[in-house]
C-alpha cells in the first residue's frame, strides 16, 4: 500500500492498481501530477538564557506568515524530554525548532523575501548561536 500526502490529505492506493486496473490507471495519472508540499525543519541553537525572548519575537511574525501565500503550517516547538527512553538526546533549554509547511517551492522562495521576515531577522540575530534546516518535499 502506497500513500501520498497532499495539503494534508492523505490518499492511499495499491501500486499494483495502476498496472491492473483500467479505472484506477487514470487514478495513478492524477498522482502523478500532485505537487508534494515542501516541509522545512529549522534547528536554532540559541545564546544562553535567550529562548524566552527569541520565542516572543517568534510569535509576532506568525500571523503574518500563516497569511502568505502557501503557508500550510508554520510554528517554533521546544525540545521535550521523554522519560524512560534512552535513544533521544536529553532536552536542551537553549534550542528552538522551527516546523514549517508550504504548497510549493515557490511559496517558500515569496517567504523568505517576505517584508516581515526582513524586519524579524535582525530582531533575533543575536540570539541565535547557529542555524540548521532540512528542507524535504513529500
Amino acid at each position: 500500500m502506497a500513500r501520498r500526502v497532499y495539503s494534508q490529505i492523505e490518499v492511499s492506493y495499491h501500486p499494483r492498481d495502476c498496472d491492473q486496473e483500467p479505472h484506477a490507471l487514470s487514478r495513478c495519472q492524477v498522482f502523478s501530477k500532485v505537487k508534494y508540499m515542501i516541509n522545512v525543519i529549522v534547528f536554532i541553537q540559541l545564546h544562553e538564557g535567550k529562548r524566552e525572548a527569541f520565542l516572543e519575537e517568534f510569535q509576532k511574525i506568525v500571523p503574518a506568515v500563516r497569511a502568505e501565500q502557501g503557508c500550510i503550517a508554520y510554528r517554533p516547538t521546544v525540545d521535550v524530554e521523554i522519560p524512560g527512553v534512552d535513544m533521544f538526546p536529553p532536552p536542551d533549554p537553549n534550542r528552538v525548532t522551527i516546523i514549517e509547511r508550504w504548497e510549493d517551492v515557490d511559496a517558500l522562495k515569496a517567504h523568505t523575501v517576505a517584508p516581515h521576515m526582513a524586519e524579524y531577522r535582525p530582531k533575533v540575530k543575536d540570539y541565535i548561536a547557529a542555524l540548521q534546516a532540512a528542507v524535504t518535499q513529500g
